[in-house]
C-alpha cells in the first residue's frame, strides 16, 4: 500500500479514535496512533515508515489529547524501537505483536515521564499519564491486533503478491 494510503487510512482511524475518546472518556479508548506506528516500524522500511510517521505526527499531535510535543517524541523512541525489532517478531498480527504493541504503550509513556520529569512540569499531568499507561497499555495491545490486519488487508488489496506464498510459474 501507498505511503499516503496509509496516513490517509491512519487520520480515518484518529478521527474516530477522537470521537469515541469523546464519548467514552479517554482512559478506556486505545491509543491507535501508537499501533499505527508499531505497524510503520514492523511491516515498513525505515525511510517508508519513517515518511508516514513525519505525515502523522503533526495531525497526531492535533487528534490526539496528548501532551504537546512530548507525546510525539514518544511516538518516534517507539518507531525506531521497532525498527529494532522488525523481522525479530511473528509475521502475523497475532499474541506476540499485540504483547509488543502494549509493551510500545508503556516505553511511550515513560518517555512522556522522563521529559515531564526532567522539564519540572506539575504533579497533576504525570500522575494522569501514570494511572493511564496501565489501562492504555491492554487497550493498545488489542486495537494494535485489529489494526494491524486492517492495514495488512488494505495492503492485500492494494498490491495482491505481497505477503503471499504462490507458486509462480516463469518463462
Amino acid at each position: 500500500m501507498p505511503t499516503l494510503m496509509v496516513v490517509v487510512v491512519a487520520w480515518l482511524m484518529l478521527v474516530i479514535q477522537g470521537a469515541v475518546g469523546g464519548w467514552f472518556g479517554e482512559w478506556l479508548v486505545p491509543q491507535l496512533a501508537i499501533s499505527v506506528v508499531v505497524y510503520l516500524g514492523l511491516e515498513r522500511t525505515m525511510v517508508a515508515g519513517g515518511v508516514a510517521l513525519l505525515l502523522l505526527l503533526w495531525p497526531i499531535e492535533w487528534l490526539v489529547g496528548g501532551v504537546g510535543g512530548i507525546y510525539s517524541l514518544g511516538l518516534v523512541v517507539v518507531f525506531f524501537l521497532m525498527q529494532l525489532f522488525r523481522g525479530r517478531v511473528q509475521g502475523s498480527w497475532g499474541l506476540s505483536r499485540g504483547i509488543v504493541a502494549g509493551l510500545a504503550t508503556l516505553v511511550q509513556s515513560l518517555v512522556m515521564l522522563l521529559v515531564l520529569t526532567l522539564s519540572e512540569s506539575g504533579e497533576r499531568v504525570m500522575a494522569s499519564i501514570a494511572w493511564q499507561m496501565w489501562t492504555s497499555c491492554f487497550a493498545t495491545a488489542l486495537a494494535t491486533l485489529v489494526v494491524g490486519r486492517v492495514f495488512g488487508r488494505l495492503d492485500r488489496l492494494m498490491d495482491p503478491r505481497r505477503g503471499r506464498n504462490v507458486l509462480e510459474f516463469r518463462s
